[in-house]
C-alpha cells in the first residue's frame, strides 16, 4: 500500500497518456495508463473519467472481484480529504470540450429494450 497523499489538483492533472491516466476510486488513486487498451469496456470510458473521482462510474458498472483485485497493482496513493471535490469532479478542459461522464445509467439503456418489447408485442398481436 502506498502512503502517498494525492491532492485533488494533482489528480486533475493526470488526464492524458503522457501525464498518466489517474482515477480516484473509494478514496484511493490509481494509474490506469498501462491498462487503457486492455479495459474490457473500451478506452474511451477510461479517458472520459481520467483525473476525476470515478467511484460512482466504477461502482455503477458492477466490476468483478478480479477487476477489484487488479486495482492493487495500479495504486498510486490516497486521495486527500477536503474540499477539492469540485476540482476532481471534472477537469476544466473536459468541461470546455463537452466531455461527458460515462458509466452511469443512460436513457438509451431503458428506451431501446422497451421499444424492442413493444415491437414484439405489436407483431405478436397484430394478426389476432
Amino acid at each position: 500500500m502506498s502512503d502517498r497523499i494525492i491532492s485533488h489538483s494533482e489528480l486533475a492533472k493526470h488526464t492524458t497518456k503522457e501525464e498518466g491516466l489517474w482515477f480516484a476510486i473509494n478514496g484511493s488513486v490509481y494509474d490506469f495508463t498501462d491498462f487503457l487498451h486492455d479495459h474490457p469496456g473500451g478506452d474511451q470510458v477510461m479517458i472520459d473519467e481520467a483525473g476525476t473521482d470515478a467511484t460512482d462510474a466504477f461502482e455503477d458498472v458492477g466490476h468483478s472481484d478480479d477487476a477489484r483485485n487488479q486495482l492493487e497493482k495500479m495504486l498510486v496513493g490516497t486521495l486527500e480529504k477536503g474540499s477539492g471535490a469540485a476540482v476532481a469532479a471534472a477537469p476544466a478542459s473536459k468541461k470546455a470540450s463537452g466531455g461527458k461522464k460515462s458509466g452511469g445509467m443512460n436513457v438509451m439503456t431503458i428506451i431501446v429494450p422497451l421499444l424492442i418489447v413493444a415491437a414484439a408485442v405489436y407483431l405478436r398481436y397484430r394478426h389476432r
